[in-house]
């Protein structure tokens, strides 16, 4: 006859369902980690085309084509996708600062009708002195 001692002996490891349904819950998360990896991935490329645009020039004396231009240029040459020209909007503060504001959201499909979003809204502050803050 069969003790309970027994019978823990003999009931060890997963079940083959339990290891589908393992699985499957990893194999989501690496689906969503692939889809995700490009929308931050221009994210962060974007980030660094503003950082050098606005290192490299006087963003304060440029107006919006000139700096649209400067940015486009950036895109370009970092491969960087899905960016328009109404994303970008320059903003005169009333303390003189022009804040330039890149404000965009990203859609990408999962699985079937399933999306997911990821809403980004990177800036930078240019002082009339040519000072920066970063709201990156």
């Amino acid at each position: 006859m069969y003790t309970s001692n027994n019978l823990l002996k003999k009931q060890q490891g997963m079940t083959a369902i339990g290891w589908l349904f393992v699985l499957g819950l990893i194999g989501f998360f690496v689906l969503l980690a692939l889809r995700l990896f490009p929308i931050y991935s221009n994210n962060f490329k974007l980030k660094g085309i503003l950082e050098t645009v606005s290192e490299e020039h006087n963003l304060y004396e440029l107006d919006r084509n000139e700096i649209l231009v400067l940015i486009d240029k950036g895109i370009t040459i970092n491969r960087a996708e899905g960016f328009k020209k109404e994303h970008f909007e320059i903003v005169l503060k009333e303390n003189r600062n022009k804040e330039f504001r890149i404000k965009y959201e990203d859609r990408r499909p999962i699985l079937g009708n399933l999306d997911v979003v990821a809403k980004f809204d990177d800036y930078v502050v240019i002082a009339p002195n040519g000072a920066l803050r970063r709201g990156l």
